[in-house]
């Protein structure tokens, strides 16, 4: 199933498959590691709609819901846990 980043449930995996921002936005998404390909899992959310955990290369990163919307990610079935190594 495809959905936006900031959909993504708690305790979920994804991976990236499409980024819908331009400029420096993007150039800051990509510096993060989110890049197509990327597996991505959002570990907690802030209360209020504030920012969102998320793990991606073995990094923890927070992302306000604004970004995170844009970032399309395809949700992974197997979500047991094992965090596999998506480093390049």
């Amino acid at each position: 199933m495809n959905c936006t980043l900031d959909t993504l449930m708690q305790g979920k995996r994804g991976l990236v498959t499409e980024l819908y921002t331009q400029g420096a936005m993007r150039r800051r998404l990509m510096d993060l590691g989110i890049t197509p390909g990327t597996q991505i899992e959002a570990l907690f959310r802030g209360t209020r709609g504030g920012m969102t955990a998320y793990l991606i290369r073995g990094t923890v990163i927070a992302l306000r819901p604004e970004d995170a919307r844009a970032v399309r990610v395809q949700t992974c079935e197997n979500t047991s846990g094992a965090h596999e190594n998506t480093s390049r």
